[in-house]
């Protein structure tokens, strides 16, 4: 053992972050004891500065294992192991020596790990120079970093019957994986090798696929990827990162679960998958008080290793909604992992790996502030999860439709003083049959769909049971209902409704059809489909001319000609995204259509109705997109959605003809399901399942700063 002297200072929370990942000069080191005053280095400085704050470390020299002295690779034969700990025992690092600089590998440091061996390969002079010493170079490389110098070949997987936890999984998974698998290989490309090879995680848990490229300039383009259990989502995850590769992607993984912490805590579990390199696991502690969470959140810092930094956690109006931390830990087998903490009220939120790159990856978007700033102009209540918001044509309506499985209804209030103007609830009525001999539950009456006529005399909605009801919106008064031949399929349901300009024509989609309905004659028409068309419809909207319907599935915008009975020209999404929503501005000179789900890729397409040539993207979007309005200036695009874990809703703005964003707070607990512009386009309406319509200014939303999640 020896005692090493790291001459160092201590750098801040904000130099070791602006570093992480990027080559920096190696730290000084002083040796003490049989190699008095001689004078080491050691990479990657920023961890030595970080875990080693006081300059001191303990040097253990290891043997090389026995397997690897039959290496034919000639660095084995320049280098010393040792392992670094810290002067109280709680962790130790693996690390190379030769002659006087120390090459610290660890999981912890995945983002640095192939910077430090290709160091360590410029410094030994050992490139490999055939693919038998390139194999044997990775194999090291994967010892050293990822097994902590266990022989990688007893990981090696080339088939499925070498995963000792095949037969857990679905027969399926592993027919799948079969013709994936092959032995470790390395191929001749330029001045150096690709290298691909399987292994199993220590506990026999995941297979791997390790890739990398490893030429004289030492090893590049190392990526790790889990092929075993797998989903379509890892390989969505997989192929974005292919175009991305320096883009750390989290995604939100199936594997949920809860319990109770010893301390008493409810907890809920869940895993975040990572685009390269080790999951992140996320722990929710849910305690009685929030005296009891910060209890929590002060005892993860002072039992840490490092703390990389601690300070408040800033609601949307940067105001202080609680604390959060990034803090590096040590497990009872002195292995470290990384942790970010985030404690809100009686909520702590923990997100752990062994990969410190993959936490600060994951970004959490602030809390829904007060209103201080005053963007927040009022909530206004509702009895159960709102679904859709509707302005009338002079702005000086709200209506919201609200509901659960067998209750529903509509509130309205006047604008200027939020009085309650009107309200409606669903009567409840017993089972009974529908005309296609299904059975409905006729109180199922969650409104779903809202829409005020352009002439402001009626007030549209589209209910959960299949009926559309039509309110008389000067007399108000109980509603014409509109029966139509929906069955039980929720498909086959109402989901959305637009009157025509002239409001004498009512839109319906119901997810099989687009049916057009006479407010006059009351007579139904169901718009007759070419054969193969995607009937898998979610709106429909009338543009400026009257006789011109937009059409929208999840994949593709129709155009149908009202009088000729047909349709006129579809278009495919060119950007391939899949439509959430659709909309059509009330000018009708815009289009917009898109979104996307919380773990997938997200893309709105702004269209323009004179020539619907190739539409405006919005693509750099964070969670889930699900709704989006335009303003009646037709200036912007709002966008709503948001995440469930941690849960929030997002709004975002943006320029409607050269799409960037303008603003963006987060709002309420849950993501935005509906969003509305006032006629003067002063105001912002939002609604999501916490059972209240949330007001903005939109004046004070513009240019608030962006937030990201994961």
């Amino acid at each position: 053992m020896m005692i090493a002297k790291f001459a160092v200072v201590v750098c801040s929370a904000l130099a070791f972050c602006s570093g992480f990942g990027v080559a920096q000069p190696a730290a000084q080191l002083i040796h003490l004891g049989d190699w008095s005053d001689q004078q080491f280095t050691a990479s990657p400085e920023n961890i030595v500065k970080l875990l080693f704050p006081r300059g001191e470390a303990i040097l253990d020299q290891e043997p090389i294992p026995a397997d690897w002295k039959a290496s034919s690779m000639p660095l084995l034969r320049k280098i010393k192991l040792v392992k670094v700990s810290d002067t109280q025992g709680r962790f130790a690092l693996g690390g190379v020596l030769y002659g006087k600089r120390i090459f610290l590998l660890d999981k912890l440091l995945c983002g640095e790990n192939p910077v430090v061996m290709s160091r360590l390969m410029e410094a030994t002079a050992t490139a490999p120079k055939n693919p038998g010493e390139v194999l044997a170079l990775a194999k090291f490389y994967l010892s050293l970093s990822q097994y902590r110098w266990q022989n990688v070949d007893q990981f090696v997987v080339s088939s499925i019957d070498e995963h000792q936890d095949s037969t857990s999984l679905p027969e399926k998974k592993t027919k799948e994986l079969q013709p994936v698998l092959h032995a470790p290989r390395a191929i001749s490309k330029g001045e150096g090798y690709e290298v691909e090879l399987f292994s199993s995680a220590s506990d026999k848990s995941d297979v791997h696929r390790w890739r990398m490229t490893i030429n004289p300039a030492g090893l590049e383009n190392v990526s790790d990827q889990i092929v075993f259990p797998n989903c379509e989502n890892f390989r969505e995850l997989y192929a974005r990162a292919e175009k991305n590769p320096e883009k750390i992607e989290l995604l939100n993984c199936c594997v949920l679960g809860n319990g109770r912490a010893e301390d008493g805590a409810m907890t809920g579990f869940g895993t975040l998958a990572a685009s390269n390199g080790p999951r992140v696991g996320r722990v929710s502690y849910y305690y009685e008080s929030a005296e009891k969470a910060e209890a929590r959140f002060h005892r993860s810092i002072a039992g840490a290793v490092a703390v990389i930094d601690d300070g408040p956690w800033l609601d949307s109006d940067g105001q202080v909604a609680g604390k959060r931390a990034t803090l590096i830990e040590a497990n009872v087998d002195k292995i470290l992992w990384a942790v970010q903490l985030i404690q809100e009220g009686s909520t702590v939120i923990e997100f752990s790996s062994y990969c410190l790159r993959n936490v600060l990856a994951v970004a959490v978007n602030p809390p829904r502030g007060n209103g201080t700033t005053g963007s927040l102009v009022a909530t206004l209540d509702l009895p159960h999860q709102a679904k859709t918001v509707a302005f009338s044509p002079d702005g000086r309506r709200l209506a919201a439709g609200y509901g659960s499985n067998d209750e529903g209804g509509i509130r309205v209030w006047n604008v200027g003083d939020r009085s309650i103007s009107y309200s409606w609830e669903s009567p409840a009525e017993p089972l009974k049959p529908r005309t296609d001999g299904n059975i409905l539950y006729a109180g199922t009456a969650q409104i779903k769909s809202l829409a005020f006529s352009p002439d402001g005399k009626w007030l549209g909605a589209a209910t959960g049971n299949g009926d559309i009801l039509v309110f008389d919106a000067v007399e108000w008064g109980q509603p014409r209902r509109i029966t139509l031949n929906a069955s039980s399929e929720m498909n086959v349901l109402p989901i959305a409704l637009s009157f025509s300009p002239r409001s004498d024509l009512l839109a319906l989609s119901t997810g099989e059809q687009v049916i057009v309905y006479d407010l006059k004659s009351e007579k139904a028409t169901t718009l007759k489909m070419s054969e193969g068309f995607p009937q898998n419809f979610i709106a429909a909207g009338f543009l400026s001319d009257a006789k011109t319907l937009v059409i929208c599935d999840r994949k593709t915008l129709l155009l149908w000609d009202l009088d000729a009975a047909k349709p006129r020209e579809s278009f495919a999404n060119p950007g391939g995204g899949f439509n959430f929503f659709c909309r059509v501005s009330p000018a009708r000179n815009y289009v917009v259509t898109g979104g996307g789900a919380i773990a997938r890729e997200k893309l709105v397409e702004v269209w323009k109705t004179n020539d619907f040539g190739p539409p405006a993207k919005i693509s750099d979007l964070k969670g889930g997109v699900f709704t989006g309005a335009i303003s009646h200036s037709e200036e912007l695009v709002a966008l709503g959605g948001g995440d469930y874990a941690p849960a929030r809703g997002d709004i975002v703005l943006w320029k409607t003809g050269d799409p960037q964003e303008v603003g963006h707070i987060s709002t309420a607990k849950s993501p935005i399901h509906d969003l509305a512009f006032s006629p003067d386009d002063r105001l912002l309406a939002a609604v999501s399942d916490d059972g209240v319509v949330f007001l903005y200014s939109v004046e004070l939303i513009r240019n608030m700063k962006s937030a990201s999640a994961p």
